[in-house]
């Protein structure tokens, strides 16, 4: 009877990780909203029919081209494609967001992305992880240039310091 009431077993070896799992939560908040700030409405930069939105408040975007524009700028007929296509983001002209344009396998159905906190802190713990920080980086570096780089790798750096 006295074997079967022993204490648990402890779950974690040392007094400190309690406290580390809050700092890493807090970390993961602080890079999250940082992430929103750096690229809110980034996976919005699309390649667009027109150069301008329609008075309906919506803005035609070419499906057949799914990289995100910026950076890297969209195809033309001087470059061969078969119409002129203009880089543009809703956001620019206060359009409600419209999930979608970012429902596809391309854009990781629409979860890793920077709209809001979550999503952010989503994408933000796949860096964290290794699992699809690549994608992350390639996708948002059509519209930037060396921040998202730079952001990314910052995210690792803090996160293999909390590796044990």
């Amino acid at each position: 009877f006295f074997q079967m009431i022993r204490r648990p077993p402890r779950s974690t070896q040392s007094r400190s990780s309690a406290a580390s799992d809050v700092y890493k939560r807090q970390i993961l908040l602080i890079w999250a909203i940082l992430g929103v700030q750096f690229f809110r409405g980034v996976f919005e930069h699309r390649c667009r029919l027109t150069p301008y939105p329609l008075p309906n408040q919506t803005w035609p975007l070419e499906t057949s081209y799914t990289a995100l524009c910026g950076w890297a700028e969209c195809p033309t007929k001087e470059k061969g494609y078969y119409t002129n296509l203009y880089c543009g983001t809703p956001y620019d002209y206060g359009i409600p967001w419209n999930s979608s344009e970012v429902d596809g396998p391309e854009y990781n159905f629409g979860f890793a992305q920077y709209n809001d906190v979550f999503t952010s802190m989503l994408s933000v713990f796949q860096t964290m992880t290794g699992e699809g920080w690549s994608y992350n980086i390639y996708t948002v570096s059509y519209t930037h240039l060396t921040l998202p780089t730079t952001y990314s790798v910052q995210i690792s750096v803090v996160a293999v310091s909390f590796k044990k």
